[in-house]
């Protein structure tokens, strides 16, 4: 009989406590999200910290999510507030926050219906701390800022097809990190739609050779397999293609093979030798200046620009070397030239 009180006691605190007003603490908390509903991502970080300092009622936690229209939001600061909650009893009111199933399934799924004491983590590779190959057409990932405007856009859309056309549209021509990558993929919730982005993502990577850890946002082990399979190839080609253009002559052996031209008595010997070093050798952007600079006459000069722009990797930076010419018509022509290189 004295069990049975006890438990009837606990019931009914339990029940005064989900029915009573929302604390003190929340209420002053709620007042500052009512002046800020207007500015863009206040509230979400500001609830973020909240719910890092305090502990939560489920009542509280349902009116801070209804200042946010995206479910991804919602469902971020309510995984977030979970361990912090008072009365887990009540959580599963807060799945009727949603307005989309599949996040209140994946709220679920994270938190009571979790079987395992911590959630699978993700781990993400850190771009500051990359040093391998790095492509030709990504040399530094957006901002921060630029990352955080692509992602706003696209959480909030509720077709997940629309969501997947979307993200490919706002990467085009951008470089983002594959940790940018891998946190724009979380927004789509299929493991096929994840993987055609993350496909299509793999071009416009920085730190490429880190693009490994996408596969830990694919569960279908067919559609991993094949992911891996894809990104396997790409990467190959993108560190074979980056080990051609390392190719380069050091200062010494370009020291040596300057001073090879230089000895040439005629000029006839000196383009020939000149040439060969060319052909055989990787000379950058500054030496093919110096090995220009050896040749007194115009249209010597202007023959080596040539013979040397076939066998360059810099050709886009060709351009810089029209004033090693001294006379307009011979610039002309050599600009007329590299225009039709491009043609």
């Amino acid at each position: 009989m004295k069990l049975k009180t006890i438990l009837l006691s606990l019931f009914f605190a339990t029940s005064v406590t989900f029915g009573q007003h929302k604390t003190d603490d929340y209420k002053s908390f709620k007042s500052e999200l009512r002046k800020k509903e207007q500015v863009k991502d206040y509230n979400y970080n500001k609830s973020i910290d909240y719910i890092s300092h305090h502990n939560l009622l489920v009542i509280d936690l349902i009116d801070m999510c209804s200042y946010f229209r995206s479910d991804r939001m919602k469902y971020k600061v309510c995984l977030k507030a979970y361990p912090t909650i008072i009365d887990k009893k009540n959580f599963f009111k807060v799945y009727d926050s949603f307005h989309s199933f599949s996040y209140a399934i994946k709220l679920y799924h994270e938190t009571e219906g979790s079987t395992k004491e911590d959630e699978r983590e993700i781990h993400f590779p850190d771009p500051f701390k990359y040093n391998g190959v790095i492509s030709s057409n990504c040399e530094r990932p957006i901002s921060q800022y630029a990352f955080e405007e692509i992602l706003h856009k696209v959480e909030d859309l509720k077709n997940e097809n629309y969501r997947l056309s979307q993200l490919k549209k706002s990467i085009y021509h951008s470089c983002l990190s594959t940790e940018e990558i891998m946190k724009l993929a979380q927004t789509l919730d299929s493991d096929e739609n994840r993987s055609i982005f993350l496909s299509y993502a793999v071009d416009y990577a920085y730190d490429i050779e880190n693009y490994f850890y996408v596969k830990q946002l694919i569960d279908d082990k067919f559609e991993k397999q094949q992911l891996i399979s894809f990104i396997n190839k790409k990467v190959e080609q993108i560190v074979a293609q980056n080990n051609h253009n390392e190719c380069a002559t050091s200062p010494s052996e370009f020291d040596y093979i300057l001073k090879t031209i230089k000895d040439q008595q005629f000029s006839k010997e000196k383009i020939n030798i000149a040439k060969a070093h060319i052909a055989k050798n990787c000379f950058d952007i500054h030496q093919i200046s110096l090995i220009v600079n050896q040749f007194n006459f115009e249209n010597n000069k202007l023959d080596i620009l040539k013979y040397s722009f076939q066998h360059s990797n810099e050709k886009d930076k060709f351009y810089t070397l029209r004033d090693l010419l001294n006379f307009n018509a011979n610039k002309r022509e050599f600009d007329e030239f590299l225009l039709k290189q491009r043609s």
